[in-house]
Parts: C-alpha cells; structure tokens; sequence
C-alpha cells in the first residue's frame, strides 16, 4: 500500500499511521486489497481518498461497501480529524500506471503494455504478463511469441486498453 500525505491535511503521524492501518483492515475484511491512501487538500476541504482493488474489477457498489466499511471505522479518530473532511473511496482507474511489485502481481496474466529504450530506439509492445521476478518482465504476445524485457530498460508500464 501506497500513502501520499499532504501537510495541508491537518493529522499527526501517529493517527495517521492507525487510520492506515485500519482502512487496511476494513477493506481487507471486505475482500478488497487497498492499493493507495491519499491525504489532501481539494477545494478548499481536507480530503481522505482510498484506491481499492480487487480481481475481476471495481464496480460501484463495491465502492459503496468499502466506504460503509471505512466510514464507520473511522468514526472512533473523529476527535482527530478535521470538523470537516470528505472520504473518497475510488478504483485505481483503467490507466494507472504499473510501477511495483504489487501493482505487477495484480496485473500478472492481464495484457499491459510497456514502453520501452532498446538502445537509442524506443518501443512499445504489449502482451500477457506472465511473470515479473528480479530484473525481467515476461510478457506473451498474441501470436505466442514470449518477449522478456529488463526493467532497467523500462520507461513506462500500463495496462493495455483495447477500444
């Protein structure tokens, strides 16, 4: 899991450390894995936004039990938190770029697509991830053709979207 705080978002650390921890668990408990916290300022109003995911997608309603599930866990730092603040519980997006090992592994046998410097040439290709382990990513492309691709050599990673 992933934090982005922002000092306009008037929280100590040591709250802030708990509240993580019991998203975590709440998401957890519903079957969702909680990709990226995010502490800001939007609008002039303190801002608390959650990234969940879970295998086979994101869907509305299940955003809308991962927020009960918070919300009400969070009502015991309500002392600690600002008078008003807005909780924001979202999807990583279709477009969310791939950039650990935990974003890898919740895309392993999905189609991704991955720039990349071979030399002074730069490419693109996409295919099935297939595995990710130390400093190659596998991919198979749709004619079965299994491309291994250093990390070092990488420049962006994204799932592939097919319109």
């Amino acid at each position: 899991m992933k934090e982005n705080y922002s000092n306009q978002f008037p929280i100590r650390a040591d709250v802030r450390e708990s509240v993580n921890q019991v998203i975590c668990r709440a998401a957890q408990e519903n079957g969702y894995e909680v990709v990226e916290i995010k502490y800001f300022k939007e609008y002039k109003h303190p801002s608390l936004t959650v990234f969940v995911w879970k295998k086979g997608g994101i869907e509305i309603d299940d955003l809308e039990t991962v927020h009960n599930a918070i919300s009400s866990e969070l009502d015991m730092y309500e002392s600690d938190f600002p008078d008003q603040y807005t909780l924001n519980i979202s999807s990583p997006g279709l477009d969310r770029e791939i950039v650990d090992e935990d974003d890898y592994r919740r895309n392993l046998d999905e189609v991704i697509e991955i720039y990349y410097q071979d030399g002074e040439k730069k490419c693109k290709t996409h295919g099935t991830l297939k595995d990710y382990a130390g400093d190659v990513v596998t991919i198979v492309t749709k004619n079965n053709k299994e491309e291994k691709i250093n990390k070092n050599k990488i420049n962006k990673v994204l799932p592939y979207i097919e319109f």
